[in-house]
């Protein structure tokens, strides 16, 4: 819910829960509105560790049922830096290299597609829109759904997202969090010159002062460095790899993105990058982005 639809709900007096479950028919919630507030007390509460771990089991045992070998999953999250309790159960998949060829379905929605069918009744209700329907099964890489192991179990926020072999490690980096590291990481790239994204790394600039953070122009996604997985991504900005137990914010991290520069190798790469035209006509529109203190991280200029 965004901060336009709290003002109007709160217009009309809606100041708990149960005000919004009152007035559900008068405020003309969506699909996902009303799953969210059907299941509200249950998501509320984070899940053991052991719950999560069955849940990946249950949906590790759907994809090798599919796939085998040929299908490489990840749970993601709090549950990968491994936490003792998750609120939700994230789940990144990809097809091993070599493998594309080799299966009869080919796109990562057709995959997707299916490993929600194999979950069947373990799926309660679906996310984005209420219906997986037909378009949606063959164009969607991510699902967002509500799962329950058992009828006696309160029922789980899950997302299965599929991502080609080529991005695979800036998704598991991306989605492995913390959101506070993940920020912080690409708040170093920014200043090293690059944006760092959950599908690729590119050379970037971006505004500095009134507007700063906006992306003002980028190149095309880095080829000339290999990204086989997270630690070639933290390589190449000249950071220390840490395991996903050790990403937080911590004053060793703090004290590392402040004292670190981008290496050698990195610096090189960004000067091969095809340069940023001299000077930029922006629209009214991006002009007014730039100069919007509400406006962060907004790409407004893809010249790749």
């Amino acid at each position: 819910m965004g901060l336009h639809t709290a003002r109007q709900w709160l217009g009309k007096g809606c100041r708990t829960v149960n005000d919004v479950r009152q007035q559900a028919s008068e405020l003309g919630l969506n699909s996902d509105q009303l799953i969210g507030l059907r299941y509200f007390e249950e998501f509320r509460q984070r899940m053991p560790r052991s719950e999560a771990s069955e849940i990946v089991d249950v949906v590790r045992t759907a994809a090798a049922r599919l796939y085998g070998s040929s299908l490489r999953m990840e749970p993601c999250g709090s549950f990968r830096r491994g936490a003792a309790t998750c609120g939700d159960v994230d789940f990144l998949f990809t097809l091993e290299e070599g493998q594309r060829e080799q299966e009869s379905l080919h796109s990562e929605g057709e995959i997707l597609a299916r490993i929600v069918a194999e979950l069947g009744s373990y799926l309660t209700d679906h996310l984005k829109g209420g219906l997986w329907n037909e378009e949606q099964q063959h164009k969607a890489s991510t699902y967002f759904g509500v799962f329950q192991l058992r009828p006696c179990m309160l029922h789980r926020r899950i997302d299965l997202k599929v991502y080609p072999r080529s991005e695979w490690p800036f998704a598991l980096l991306s989605f492995t969090g913390s959101g506070h590291f993940n920020r912080s990481m690409r708040l170093y790239a920014r200043r090293a010159g690059f944006s760092l994204s959950d599908r690729n790394i590119r050379p970037a600039n971006h505004a500095r002062g009134v507007g700063r953070g906006v992306t003002i122009w980028t190149g095309p996604p880095i080829d000339t460095f290999q990204f086989l997985d997270e630690r070639d991504i933290f390589s190449f900005l000249g950071l220390t790899y840490r395991e996903p137990h050790e990403r937080e914010v911590n004053a060793a991290w703090q004290e590392e993105i402040a004292i670190s520069n981008p290496t050698s190798d990195s610096a090189i790469l960004r000067s091969q990058c095809e340069a940023a035209p001299a000077e930029l006509t922006l629209s009214a529109d991006v002009h007014l982005a730039l100069c919007s203190d509400s406006i962060a991280d907004v790409e407004v200029v893809d010249l790749c």
